[in-house]
């Protein structure tokens, strides 16, 4: 998950135990994320992965005092003292920049979210000899994905937690599919590795994941209450407090996976309104930092795939020996 979850200890810790540590990289600035991975090379030799949105900006859209969420979120403000916005926010796209970055510390493995990246893009990775992986989220994207060089996609079932990985952000519903049910689809049509998201929180989760035809497991949930996280106290506290979950556009601009709570709740009747992604994520980022801070979960993206109440609070080592115990466990 991006937004600062995936710290220099955690993606260090999980790629030390023979895992692959991923870096959510989308909303770091490209000086960030150039002072991470050389840190990060400096203290591991294993493999690591880094991902990154690849979408296309639409146009800003037009600012409408009377929008129902508009409104609604200008509520959310005055609620927490801070003072509303009155027109969208500049959003930069930093993609090229964080490419650069990335190509620059030949990073093994750079995945790609809401997006295929350009032909030029995978080219470049290829060149020093890094791997390229897309997430998808339906068989038409992994086709869509497959018509490229890439070496392998990523699925993401409806269980997953964080932002619906979806090429369209106007997604309907009906088209997204269950993890294993997408997994049983894509294996058909495709000769390219798949690692299989969504919901998985066991090694027996991963295994069943490699019986039904992946290569592997990507697990995101089973990590945000870990030491290691950057995830808020109040987040990592939210997350054991049953499985339920749901999907939103209210925080984003984009479906999403989170945990309920009062803002969310507040947005039910005017979700349809929500400006596009990422003008709403600019909108409410003010407003999710000050809840952080002060450790307020209503008014924070406490996003989570299915099965969040299995997090468990403890090392990131901890958790891989676990996953490794159980997975070695299966194989006797």
């Amino acid at each position: 998950m991006a937004g600062g979850i995936t710290t220099l200890d955690l993606v260090a810790g999980v790629s030390k135990k023979g895992g692959l540590g991923s870096i959510g990289a989308a909303y770091m600035t490209p000086l960030d994320l150039d002072v991470m991975l050389k840190k990060l090379n400096s203290t591991i030799k294993n493999p690591y992965s880094v991902n990154l949105f690849k979408y296309n900006l639409s146009a800003r859209p037009f600012w409408d005092d009377n929008n129902p969420a508009l409104k609604k979120l200008a509520e959310m403000y005055k609620i927490c003292d801070l003072t509303p916005f009155n027109e969208y926010v500049t959003h930069h796209d930093p993609y090229d920049e964080q490419l650069s970055i990335v190509v620059k510390h030949k990073t093994p493995i750079v995945s790609f979210t809401f997006g295929i990246p350009e032909d030029g893009d995978i080219d470049e990775i290829h060149r020093y000899g890094g791997k390229v992986w897309v997430t998808v989220t339906t068989l038409s994207e992994a086709i869509e994905a497959s018509q490229h060089n890439i070496d392998a996609l990523i699925i993401q079932g409806i269980e997953a937690g964080g932002h619906r990985a979806s090429f369209n952000q106007d997604i309907d519903l009906k088209d997204q599919m269950s993890r294993d049910a997408l997994l049983n689809l894509i294996a058909n049509e495709t000769s390219l590795p798949i690692i299989s998201s969504g919901g998985l929180m066991s090694g027996h989760d991963i295994n069943t994941q490699i019986e039904r035809g992946a290569v592997a497991g990507q697990l995101g949930t089973l990590f945000l209450a870990s030491d290691e996280s950057g995830a808020s106290q109040s987040w990592k506290q939210a997350l054991s407090r049953g499985d339920n979950t749901i999907l939103t556009r209210s925080f984003s601009g984009r479906m999403a996976r989170g945990k309920a709570n009062i803002y969310t709740n507040s947005f039910q009747d005017v979700e349809r309104n929500v400006p596009p992604f990422p003008y709403m994520n600019e909108l409410t980022k003010p407003l999710r930092r000050y809840a952080k801070g002060k450790e307020i979960p209503d008014y924070q993206s406490l996003w989570a795939g299915q099965n969040c109440a299995q997090v468990k609070y403890e090392s990131t080592t901890k958790i891989m020996d676990f996953l490794i115990k159980e997975l070695e466990g299966l194989k006797e």
